[in-house]
């Protein structure tokens, strides 16, 4: 049984939940301190100059309302794993280096 296929879509379902929370997660009028173009582009569809829907109430926090957890703190990423990497390299194919 191929693994490959049921993995790439783990994956993927993974990262959709990761970068589209944490995107949609900043605040509005944090696009020119971040350069978040999705940001911008929330924040125009909000005051109705771009396609796209309006904010929760949540969402409508400013930068100085909300308060960035990981802000200046120092976060230790665990050492790589040989044997997960060898699985993605295996995984991407000839798409491993891009």
């Amino acid at each position: 049984m191929n693994m490959a296929p049921r993995l790439i879509s783990t994956l993927m379902v993974v990262a959709l939940f990761v970068f589209t929370g944490s995107v949609m997660a900043y605040p509005l009028d944090g696009y020119e301190e971040t350069g978040i173009r999705r940001v911008e582009g929330a924040r125009l569809a909000n005051e109705g100059l771009a396609k796209g829907g309006s904010q929760p109430p949540g969402a409508m926090l400013t930068t100085k309302q909300v308060g960035l957890r990981l802000l200046n703190k120092d976060v230790a990423l665990p050492p790589a794993d040989p044997a997960f990497t060898a699985q993605i390299t295996a995984l991407l194919g000839s798409n491993a280096d891009r």
